[in-house]
């Protein structure tokens, strides 16, 4: 039909030189809403499961957990460099021990009663660690567990890595990137349109992971 359409819209009548199928026609196209990831390297409902990909299969809408069991976040990607990101949210404190998928929580706080407050993590997803600031943290693919420590036993963790608090340059605790991670001197940062955020610009559409 999309054939069609187009040699009517070239055809001319030969003595009038007028078009067959004078159109003019406007196409929308819709962005992603976001992509979210499995962080089971080893997901067993991948598109190929025997392929060898930084996290599992991916979902074009937000779940708490894959087919597989592991749990889902979104992912990010820094416009540049393509270094790849998991975001999730964790209460105010330097070394979280959980990693919430969405920024509430529903449970109240024991002192006030008042919602768990929650700001946002990043956490870096690769193979090869450059040596921009960050620590190692071990994230428990099917609880969502944080682990500042190396397991003993390590099937089950996806190793990351947050940003490193003692690089702060103020006493407010953040768990964001402030810099692109192969940064080099002179290489600025990358700004994107969320106020205070300089490195996760847009949504991932990469073959890091698997469909």
């Amino acid at each position: 039909m999309d054939t069609l359409l187009r040699i009517c819209n070239f055809a001319r009548d030969n003595k009038t030189e007028k078009v067959f199928l004078p159109a003019r026609l406007h196409l929308f196209f819709r962005g992603l809403s976001g992509l979210y990831g499995c962080v089971n390297p080893k997901c067993s409902v991948r598109r190929d499961p025997e392929k060898t990909t930084l996290l599992g299969k991916l979902y074009p809408e937000p779940r708490v957990s894959c087919e597989c069991g592991a749990r889902v976040f979104e992912i990010l990607t820094h416009r540049d460099c393509g270094a790849l990101f998991l975001r999730g949210y964790v209460p105010r404190e330097h070394r979280p021990t959980f990693l919430w998928h969405e920024p509430t929580t529903g449970i109240g706080d024991e002192s006030s009663g008042a919602e768990m407050s929650l700001q946002e993590m990043e956490l870096l997803v690769t193979p090869e660690p450059s040596s921009h600031p960050k620590q190692s943290v071990w994230l428990h693919t099917t609880s969502g567990q944080l682990s500042w420590e190396e397991p003993g036993q390590k099937d089950g963790w996806l190793l990351a890595y947050a940003p490193d608090g003692s690089a702060n340059l103020t006493a407010e605790i953040s768990h964001v990137f402030n810099a692109c991670h192969s940064a080099r001197e002179g290489h600025a940062p990358v700004p994107t349109s969320r106020a205070g955020l300089w490195i996760c610009g847009r949504k991932a559409n990469s073959r890091l992971a698997s469909w």
